[in-house]
């Protein structure tokens, strides 16, 4: 049996989609320390919003929406609340399953999921499919990152430059035996791909601004180089930056003297580094004229209509808490179109190396 999966770039029409989730509600209130409980639970509460908000867009689109689990597990141990968490844990609190993308990717006709959390390993209407993979099993174990991976029709591109080992034989080895009909080339992008860059249709990409480097990985492609904003986060990392030295991994807006609250994030949360994201840059297409981004920038809304494409904002007010973008909580599932050859004069999968110049960086 197949489940029906099709995706084989970042621009044809969005058919099914799979979209993250927060904690269950109340999941916070109990914590003893209110300044602690409040702040997590203005954070939860409001993603749940924002996230519902990026379901109902997409579902007005024509969209099909896949959820993942607001149920945190621990083995076989449904969790309702963050201390019975903690002291089932004994460590750090993981992510909600707001993140999909960290753990799923679409392959053309077949989804491969890398992930080790339990609940990704066994929830999902595709179980016992055949065309759907795991990589983390008994036979096999590759550690590699879905958002350092692109696609564009018969051209996939890994970044290799983390996790080397099991990321290079996973591009090199693994996916060529799995799908010998792609062109599987390796790149240098210092991080997660998506943070930076977005496919936005043949012949047009949206980039960082410090990347410039895409004569070889997409030549004759227009780029319109975005500016990273100043914003309230950069504000108050460039305030804080020397007496609150995590502002660098996260921000929440009201927190940032709230001395509880960071000592708490300190030893429970995991959270990113989020001056590594571009965070308009991280978007989901819904066709080759529609993107949805995390906020309405102006000057790129403009430089995009002058392309044909729309720009639907699709607030994530704690995405520099979770580090987690549009395209971060979402998984394009279901896509209308088929491979399609971009690349023509390319025999065979190339390595490009890093695509900037010695004097740039991803920040």
């Amino acid at each position: 049996m197949k489940y029906g999966f099709n995706s084989w770039n970042s621009w044809d029409k969005l058919k099914k989609c799979l979209v993250g989730n927060v904690y269950p509600q109340g999941f916070f209130e109990p914590y003893q320390d209110k300044r602690v409980a409040d702040a997590l639970t203005k954070v939860n509460e409001e993603s749940r919003q924002d996230i519902n908000g990026l379901a109902n867009i997409l579902e007005s689109a024509g969209v099909e929406v896949i959820r993942t689990p607001s149920e945190v597990r621990f083995g076989d141990n449904v969790i309702t609340n963050v201390i019975d968490f903690m002291q089932a844990s004994n460590g750090r609190i993981s992510k909600p399953l707001m993140a999909p993308r960290d753990e799923f990717i679409v392959f053309g006709d077949t989804l491969v999921n890398v992930s080790s959390i339990p609940t990704y390993k066994t929830w999902g209407p595709w179980q016992g499919c055949e065309d759907y993979i795991q990589t983390r099993t008994t036979d096999f174990n590759y550690h590699v990152e879905p958002p350092s991976i692109m696609r564009a029709g018969k051209d996939i591109q890994v970044d290799v430059s983390f996790h080397n080992g099991d990321t290079k034989k996973f591009a090199e080895e693994w996916l060529p035996e799995k799908f010998p009909d792609y062109r599987i080339n390796t790149i240098e992008m210092g991080g997660h791909s998506d943070a930076v860059i977005c496919l936005v249709r043949p012949g047009l990409l949206l980039s960082h601004k410090k990347i410039s480097n895409y004569e070889e990985t997409y030549p004759g492609w227009d780029v319109i180089y975005v500016d990273r904003p100043v914003d309230e986060y950069i504000e108050a990392y460039w305030k804080y930056r020397e007496s609150l030295p995590n502002v660098v991994n996260y921000w929440v807006k009201g927190e940032e003297e709230n001395e509880k609250f960071h000592t708490f994030i300190d030893k429970w949360f995991q959270c990113g580094r989020v001056l590594e994201s571009h965070f308009n840059v991280n978007c989901l297409g819904i066709d080759e004229n529609t993107l949805v981004a995390n906020y309405y920038d102006k000057e790129l809304a403009q430089k995009l209509k002058g392309y044909g494409v729309e720009i639907i904002e699709a607030p994530m007010r704690h995405r520099s808490f979770w580090d987690c973008g549009i395209h971060c909580a979402t998984v394009d599932l279901v896509r209308e179109g088929s491979m399609e050859d971009y690349f023509p004069e390319r025999k065979s999968g190339q390595h490009f190396g890093r695509i900037w110049g010695d004097n740039e960086t991803r920040r």
